[in-house]
């Protein structure tokens, strides 16, 4: 029980000190950012420039947002938040037990071909590996191209997706999804250091 106490802890100091970082990574690269709030959950997302917001739909199980790249016909993204009661116990998507990673891996290898899904590995910065996503993607039956970021938070499941029609992404788009998850992540950090 200590242990775990002290590991959400470390979590929480962490992801504090996260969103400095992702601030100084946005001016750096000159990003605009348009925020859009979920209020059910009280999170804001700094949406980068030319993404935009085409739906939000809520049930008892998720919320999911749909976007678009402005200009794009050919690009899709959305963000979902799920409860995974399976996950509660574990502060972030690193702390999963492999059998849990790989019921993932499992998953998405079953719908995405040419892909290798799995944790990403962040060598660089020690703290920033804490937030690593789990990264999924590649072709689908329909033809399209995704990409898939995933983390979570005490059972709290953030899947950030992008699809694109062809066989793969464009550095525009792909950057856009990426970019997505990154926002959306610290957007859930600042609501969970309002609470």
């Amino acid at each position: 029980m200590i242990r775990k106490l002290l590991s959400i802890l470390c979590a929480l100091c962490i992801l504090c000190a996260c969103p400095l970082a992702l601030a100084e990574s946005d001016q750096e690269y000159g990003a605009a950012l348009n925020p859009y709030t979920v209020e059910s959950m009280g999170i804001t997302i700094d949406l980068p420039e030319g993404v935009s917001v085409t739906a939000e739909d809520e049930t008892d199980d998720y919320v999911n947002v749909s976007l678009t790249m402005d200009g794009r016909t050919d690009v899709s993204l959305a963000i979902n938040f799920t409860y995974v009661e399976a996950y509660a116990d574990y502060a972030t998507i690193s702390e999963l037990p492999e059998e849990l990673l790989q019921q993932m891996t499992d998953y998405y290898n079953s719908i995405y071909t040419g892909g290798q899904p799995g944790l990403l590995q962040i060598d660089d910065d020690e703290e920033m590996a804490m937030l690593a996503p789990f990264i999924a993607g590649g072709q689908s039956e329909d033809g399209n191209t995704y990409a898939v970021f995933v983390n979570q938070f005490n059972g709290m499941q953030l899947t950030v997706s992008g699809g694109i029609a062809g066989e793969e992404f464009d550095a525009d788009a792909y950057n856009a999804v990426y970019s997505v998850y990154w926002q959306t992540l610290f957007g859930m950090i600042d609501a969970m250091n309002a609470e």
